[in-house]
């Protein structure tokens, strides 16, 4: 247990890093946006492409960075209520077959994500914005980013939930 503490703590150093990352996107929009407005306001036309900017740019970067921190910190769905009222033995199975199913969900969704964010590269797929083309396949990778974190987190709870018998579905209690 103490090796896989120490492997989870290499784990969270660097959920904390993309958690960072999409920090820096959600200031980066604010600030963006603002300047938007502020130059509608005092000049007579507005900056391009705002609003595809912050769609195909900011948004994927806030959200799909920050989705291995927030699910390993409880905030997303979860069966608890169904669980907690099981027996013991029965929490303890669910234990292990909630994280193996999330985890195939997971895997799955992950290749399907890679596999369109390879033919998004290979298409080399742009937006419009204003009178450019901007490139967007490269955030497609973060789809899959997202569910391989999410897949990491599945595995660190059910070797733990192995090794322990535990029935729980975060790695720590926050």
């Amino acid at each position: 247990m103490e090796r896989l503490d120490r492997i989870y703590n290499y784990y969270q150093k660097f959920k904390m890093a993309l958690l960072f990352i999409s920090g820096v996107g959600i200031f980066g929009m604010t600030f963006y946006i603002t300047i938007d407005v502020l130059w509608r306001n005092f000049a007579p036309t507005a900056l391009v492409g705002t609003y595809e900017i912050v769609q195909y740019y900011f948004m994927p970067t806030i959200i799909l960075l920050s989705m291995g921190y927030a699910f390993s910190s409880g905030v997303m769905p979860r069966i608890v209520a169904f669980v907690n009222r099981l027996p013991k033995g029965g929490q303890r199975v669910m234990g292990i077959i909630l994280p193996i199913v999330d985890l195939i969900f997971c895997a799955v969704m992950g290749f399907l994500s890679t596999e369109y964010a390879v033919q998004a590269t290979a298409d080399q797929l742009t937006f419009i914005c204003g009178t450019d083309l901007l490139p967007v396949w490269q955030m497609y990778y973060l789809v899959s980013l997202a569910y391989l974190m999410i897949a990491i987190e599945d595995i660190f709870v059910l070797i733990r939930n192995i090794k322990t018998g535990s029935s729980d579905v975060l790695y720590r209690k926050q």
